[in-house]
């Protein structure tokens, strides 16, 4: 009998394995968009989150908005220190009184791009052609003892994407890249996890940033919800 179970195991694992390998590319983006609730996703025009960040048992209140077609704003705010950043979707901008930038300031280019990125709601992947980007499978990874899918994204700028989504049930568990910091390109990887539907949607309300292989901070979201109104003069800078 025992002898039985290992092969009747090790026949499921080999099934298992031939089925993940066997799945193209597209085949394992419908199934993600399928799972996420992309059909409902697209139709929200607004997105609004609020949580703290955690670094080193310190908690930092975190808010976000974002809004069709490309507007993002974040706003941070440290003992009554606020730091914002935000696109209106035609400028970017960034206040953070801690590096001196009290009232807002352009962003530089690669904050520009990044901010760009983060305003998409429908995430990189979603209609990846149109938006001018390559994206191909590499293939399948272990991801601490979880089988995933390796997809990665290039765009026009050169900037590239990876993104593990799992085998089993296609939600993405980490996202990496390669980010400039003080002129050196240092890896950044984005840990998602605690997925939960949102007015039929799935989304992370935890995301742990890592860099360099060491752990900087942990986002821990408490509200997340869609199509609240939310005016376009949110995204501007404020006046100086």
């Amino acid at each position: 009998m025992f002898k039985k179970v290992i092969a009747l195991s090790v026949l499921f694992i080999i099934f298992f394995i031939g089925r993940v390998s066997a799945q193209s590319l597209d085949e394992i983006l419908s199934k993600h968009f399928e799972i996420i609730g992309q059909k409902s996703l697209s139709l929200m025009q607004t997105l609004s989150y609020q949580g703290n960040i955690i670094q080193s048992g310190t908690q930092v209140p975190v808010r976000g908005f974002i809004k069709r077609p490309n507007m993002i704003m974040t706003e941070i705010n440290l003992q009554g220190v606020i730091s914002k950043q935000g696109f209106d979707g035609v400028n970017g901008w960034i206040i953070n009184p801690f590096t001196g930038d009290s009232v807002a300031r352009p962003a530089s280019e690669e904050e520009l791009e990044l901010l760009m990125d983060q305003a998409d709601m429908d995430g990189l992947l979603y209609n990846y052609e149109q938006k001018g980007f390559s994206v191909r499978l590499l293939g399948q990874e272990d991801l601490e003892g979880q089988p995933t899918f390796v997809i990665e994204l290039v765009k026009p700028s050169g900037n590239t994407y990876k993104y593990y989504l799992d085998a089993r049930n296609y939600v993405i568990l980490k996202t990496s890249t390669s980010l400039e910091y003080g002129g050196s390109p240092r890896l950044n990887e984005y840990i998602f996890s605690n997925y939960k539907k949102v007015q039929g949607i799935l989304v992370p309300f935890k995301t742990d940033i890592v860099v360099d292989k060491q752990m900087v901070v942990q986002y821990v979201f408490d509200d997340i919800s869609f199509n609240r109104v939310i005016e376009d003069a949110l995204f501007q800078p404020p006046a100086k």
